[in-house]
């Protein structure tokens, strides 16, 4: 990556707030030819249907390291190519669209090196592209101009020459199979879109123009919204921008919403860099109910990816409304493996069947703040690493480990819908935990497992402390009548 040493790279001035956003607006007469050249501004969201209409870019990074440069303010900014390529094209439609005056960029108008800014955005992502007036998905470059230096970066105009034109149907099969639709975050941008428009270099075509071009040549009706009967058509296999085309229906947009265990079904086989955002990128298409459980602790990407598989598993295992919808527990290990598959869990028997563990003991009504439930997660993992270590166990103690670790005094209600989670106290005292680890201690110390269980004890004890302080509380509270 090579840039001037007399030139200084563009900096972010401060951190957006969920009620804002950072948009790009083209400098059309920019006197640094042939680099792209943006004017960054930062503005409320409710300003931008009336005041700051833009285009929202879907494409994909690539796996390449920045190697291109932008302006920002006059000041460079490092990108990789393809996006590079993408705004270069963009900027030669600008004074010819005028449905939009901005752009936005994920890669730029979100600050990746800020994880607080990057986390509070990536979960206002929905609304970013169903607020968008369009959404502008970039394949890349003609197929033809691959083998020449396109673009000439001084000589990009619109309309394009002859040499730069496409033909869209007689490149159908290519354009269909581009990477762009076996990614996991445009499947998200695709279908919440109010209106979309495809680029592929200098020419473009609307969503529904290319849907009905590729279907005019197979046996699918556009119009089916029958998703497992085309899905295992020989069309999907030969198509892979199918899955996306015809899960984007008239009538059901910009208000789209499926349960988390169809949509991650349904693109089981889409691919991404961050593996937690298998999970992060298709939040904003969830059903709001299971939203805003999953909400309480997601996206963050303070959270390893185990623990967002894990919490990720205990909602589709225990979220009741999850269970119904998906029939996880009907015997179907087909969707099952599709599943896992979808959380790159297929692979690797050994870490699936660890987080499955960790999953079954996780606590995932624990309550509304993020902190209770992180540290149910860490909980969640010290049990499997107690219990899993190789020794059978029997179906007593595994209900004791339970007891303590989810913690002992409450028993959990599994609810039917957000906030509806009840607590019932157990009326236990100390002394039948002080006598149930007493007795569970010999055991463990006549199995060897001296450091494990002291490990565990600790734990454990620390549930004991908050029964205690619930105790005295509740002591005080009847008192103080």
């Amino acid at each position: 990556m090579e840039s001037s040493s007399t030139e200084s790279l563009y900096c972010y001035r401060n951190r957006l707030t969920a009620r804002e956003l950072r948009l790009l607006a083209p400098v059309a007469s920019s006197p640094f030819v042939g680099r792209p050249s943006f004017r960054v501004v930062q503005v409320p969201r409710h300003y931008c249907e009336d005041w700051y209409p833009y285009t929202a870019v879907s494409y994909t990074w690539g796996d390449d390291e920045p190697s291109e440069f932008v302006r920002l303010d006059g000041k460079l900014f490092a990108v990789r190519q393809n996006l590079y390529l993408l705004l270069h094209a963009l900027c030669a439609f600008f004074p010819h669209d005028a449905q939009w005056r901005f752009l936005w960029v994920d890669a730029i108008c979100i600050n990746q090196a800020d994880d607080e800014e990057r986390a509070a955005q990536v979960s206002l992502m929905a609304e970013t592209y169903k607020n968008a007036v369009n959404v502008s998905v970039w394949l890349g470059i003609p197929r033809t101009a691959q083998q020449t230096d396109w673009p000439c970066k001084s000589a990009i105009r619109y309309p394009p020459t002859e040499d730069q034109a496409l033909d869209w149907e007689q490149d159908a099969h290519d354009l269909a199979n581009r990477p762009y639709w076996s990614r996991y975050w445009v499947i998200q941008e695709f279908m919440l879109a109010q209106s979309v428009l495809l680029y592929c270099g200098l020419s473009y075509r609307s969503f529904w123009e290319f849907r009905d071009m590729l279907c005019s040549g197979t046996a699918i009706d556009p119009d089916d919204e029958d998703v497992m009967k085309w899905r295992r058509s020989p069309e999907s296999e030969r198509y892979t921008a199918l899955s996306l085309l015809m899960n984007r229906q008239h009538g059901k947009h910009p208000d789209f919403s499926r349960p988390l265990y169809d949509l991650l079904i349904e693109h089981c086989d889409a691919k991404c860099k961050e593996p937690r955002d298998r999970v992060f990128a298709l939040l904003g298409l969830v059903r709001p109910d299971e939203r805003l459980m999953l909400q309480r602790l997601l996206p963050d990407y303070t959270m390893s990816e185990d623990q967002v598989l894990v919490f990720t598993l205990a909602h589709l295992f225990k979220y009741r409304p999850a269970i119904e919808d998906a029939t996880l527990r009907n015997g179907h290990s087909g969707t099952r493996q599709d599943l896992f598959q979808a959380l790159g869990l297929l692979a690797d028997e050994a870490r699936r069947t660890k987080l499955l563990g960790q999953a079954e003991v996780f606590d995932y009504f624990a309550g509304e703040s993020p902190h209770v439930l992180k540290q149910r997660l860490i909980d969640a993992d010290a049990f499997q690493r107690i219990y899993c270590s190789g020794e059978a166990r029997d179906r007593e103690q595994l209900g004791f480990l339970k007891s303590l670790f989810l913690p002992p005094t409450f028993e959990k209600r599994q609810p039917c819908g957000p906030g509806q989670a009840t607590e019932r106290f157990r009326g236990r005292h100390r002394s039948e935990f002080a006598a149930e680890l007493d007795r569970y201690a010999e055991q463990e110390l006549e199995l060897g497992r001296c450091s494990d269980w002291d490990h565990w004890l600790s734990l454990a004890d620390l549930h004991l402390r908050e029964v205690l302080g619930l105790v005295m509380i509740g002591t005080l509270t009847w008192w103080l009548r």
